[in-house]
């Protein structure tokens, strides 16, 4: 890769296709785009067409629509980067940005031989909470009354 190239950043950006993760990675895509960086980005083709049946009830199939972002998406992507890599674009890819929720991402990355960045559109109390989740437990700090436990 000459130096132009690396002075011309190509970033692909991947947001989880749910409206309170896109906004985040839109502003990010924004700031990118005005520091010069090339973008991609990757989204299903309507927040509201996530690929399932308009019939289909998240409330009721939730662990359904998950497996679906994290297999069927992730072949989409794969698919779309590797044709992506193979078009010779220029300036070249450099750079996976994928939301923190698709653990896939820096497989991606590495496949082609790109940098992966893990980006987390929430507030970092959530973060927070998400680490400590084993420790509130076993204090019972986090007691959902009148819920089946999750094993």
């Amino acid at each position: 890769m000459e130096l132009k190239e690396y002075l011309q950043p190509h970033e692909v950006l991947i947001p989880l296709p749910l409206q309170g993760h896109i906004t985040p990675f839109t502003h990010l895509a924004m700031k990118l785009a005005s520091k010069g960086f090339t973008i991609i980005f990757v989204n299903t083709e309507s927040t509201h067409n996530d690929g399932f049946p308009l019939s289909f009830d998240w409330s009721a199939n939730a662990s359904q629509f998950v497996e679906g972002l994290i297999h069927v998406f992730q072949a989409h992507v794969d698919d779309f980067i590797e044709n992506l890599v193979l078009s010779k674009p220029n300036p070249p890819i450099s750079c996976i940005i994928a939301d923190s929720f698709h653990v896939w991402g820096s497989t991606i990355a590495k496949k082609y031989n790109l940098v992966n960045v893990s980006f987390w559109t929430e507030p970092a109390t959530v973060l927070t909470v998400y680490y400590h989740m084993d420790l509130l437990k076993s204090n019972g700090q986090f007691v959902c009354h009148g819920m089946n436990q999750i094993s």
